[in-house]
């Protein structure tokens, strides 16, 4: 059995989950000490994390070190629209509300709502990360943080709720056989498609939980917040 990712559609078929997660634990404008997650045949790759406030929006800096023997996919470089057009948004990520009090912000593969059936299924494009190397990302969202899913449209209706915590996800897969990896142009700029088909997980979930007080915009529709497959 496989996962089958093509430009149009996501096939998937549920097995047991076979990564490991680390959960690591800071204080809003600490730095996390890098620890072991998901670990390959001869290595692991970790994720530490910083958060930090520049006026009116909430960063979120992290970095990814692949300490396996081989490259690594990282599905944390996103779309998005201007002018009707797509372009890379280097800035942007999923965001969802984690009841009671977490904001998930999350830069990976997600799940189709089970009520939605987009003729086009996004998918995040991809940095490469050879053996022993690093990548550095950063996030930033406007305060108070929005829901966002790139399945629906703005919220009709919202509330504001507090939270006291943020729980960051980040997505990555090691180099399979069976993959096709693409070079492409998107709003002028270079991009790396991952599509293919090979063997579950579809992905790791790189996870790493935070104390920060923040305020979330929660919608009030029918809202998938489901977290991200494996």
């Amino acid at each position: 059995m496989t996962w089958v990712l093509d430009s149009s559609e996501q096939i998937m078929i549920y097995l047991p989950l076979r990564s490991k997660v680390a959960v690591l634990l800071a204080v809003l404008g600490g730095f996390l000490s890098t620890v072991p997650s998901d670990r390959g045949e001869q290595g692991f790759v970790s994720l530490s994390v910083k958060l930090s406030k520049a006026q009116d929006h909430l960063i979120v800096h992290y970095v990814m070190r692949n300490v396996n023997s081989a490259a690594i996919y990282v599905w944390d470089v996103l779309p998005n629209n201007a002018h009707e057009e797509e372009v890379l948004d280097p800035e942007l990520a999923y965001v969802f509300w984690e009841a009671p009090r977490t904001v998930r912000i999350v830069r990976a593969i997600l799940d189709e709502p089970p009520d939605l059936h987009p003729v086009v299924r996004e998918l995040p494009f991809v940095h490469k990360v050879l053996a022993h190397s690093s990548l550095q990302g950063r996030i930033s969202l406007a305060l108070p943080v929005q829901e966002y899913s790139p399945f629906y449209p703005p919220a009709a209706q919202s509330k504001l709720a507090h939270c006291d915590n943020l729980h960051l996800i980040i997505g990555w897969i090691e180099h399979q056989k069976g993959m096709v990896v693409s070079e492409r142009e998107v709003g002028g700029q270079p991009a790396l498609a991952l599509r293919g088909s090979w063997p579950r997980p579809a992905q790791h979930l790189l996870n790493a939980k935070l104390t920060a007080s923040l305020d979330l915009s929660v919608r009030q529709d029918d809202f998938d917040r489901r977290p991200p497959p494996q």
